[in-house]
């Protein structure tokens, strides 16, 4: 191998790929143990929107990318990208949980 793209990188780096690997793995063994607790539909979509956002915003702490400025603010976009995937997985969560309280309050009246 020759060349600069053969070379090593100045700054050391994480093996970040493989540290999400592992984790994905982990996520995926958690959500296939919790599949049949979960009663209400789209749950268990919104609990892996919530844990891969979570994945991905502390991957990328570690990770060497371009920062931006975000109302002062200094994330990576994949940082802001994490960060909306878990308040779209909250959000997901909170209404279908709301929304089967209510049916069950209907039905017991």
């Amino acid at each position: 191998c020759v060349g600069k793209y053969c070379d090593q990188l100045p700054v050391p780096v994480f093996p970040t790929s493989f540290y999400e690997t592992i984790i994905c793995l982990m996520l995926f063994l958690i959500l296939w143990s919790i599949r049949k607790k979960l009663k209400i539909p789209g749950t268990l979509f919104a609990v892996y929107l919530m844990l891969n956002g979570l994945e991905r915003f502390f991957i990328e702490k570690i990770r060497v990318n371009h920062r931006m400025n975000f109302f002062g603010f200094y994330p990576t976009q994949a940082e802001v990208i994490s960060t909306l995937l878990f308040i779209a997985g909250l959000t997901i969560f909170i209404l279908l949980r709301r929304r089967a309280s209510g049916k069950r309050m209907v039905l017991t009246k």
